[in-house]
């Protein structure tokens, strides 16, 4: 059975890096992603934002990527990005003894727009990059 999705919005929370044991790299990012449709009126109406927590991990020896991206994913961007992955809920207990959980997105792939790497000085491949556009979502 299959749990994929993919969320496109904008970054809601500066990226942080976190170090686990064994060395491996969290980035931790949250995104907000909205809707607007079209009202039976002819009036555009959008739908309240969805904020959602999003963790990618990365081998120690790629610190350097996830540098990189920490520069580049900072809340206020006008860049949108597109995380694919899974959904977790981790549960807990907390202090009061009240049971809490939270749902993240576990992301497999982290998509950023050509103007994103730019930004952050990315080497280009080919002669230039293509267009961007809110329209490369296929449904």
């Amino acid at each position: 059975m299959s749990n994929e999705i993919r969320v496109k919005g904008n970054v809601a929370r500066d990226a942080e890096m976190r170090e686990a044991a064994g060395g491996k790299i969290a980035l931790q990012v949250a995104i907000a992603s909205n809707h607007a449709y079209k009202k039976s009126n002819g009036e555009w109406e959008n739908e309240p934002a969805v904020f959602l927590d999003c963790v990618q991990w990365y081998p120690a020896d790629q610190k350097d990527l996830v540098q990189t991206l920490l520069a580049v994913l900072k809340k206020g961007s006008k860049h949108k990005i597109t995380v694919i992955g899974r959904l977790r809920t981790e549960e807990w207990q907390a202090n009061d003894g009240s049971k809490r959980s939270k749902t993240r997105l576990l992301v497999t792939d982290l998509l950023l727009p050509p103007s994103i790497l730019k930004a952050a000085g990315a080497p280009k491949s080919g002669d230039d990059f293509p267009p961007e556009s809110d329209d490369d979502i296929p449904f």
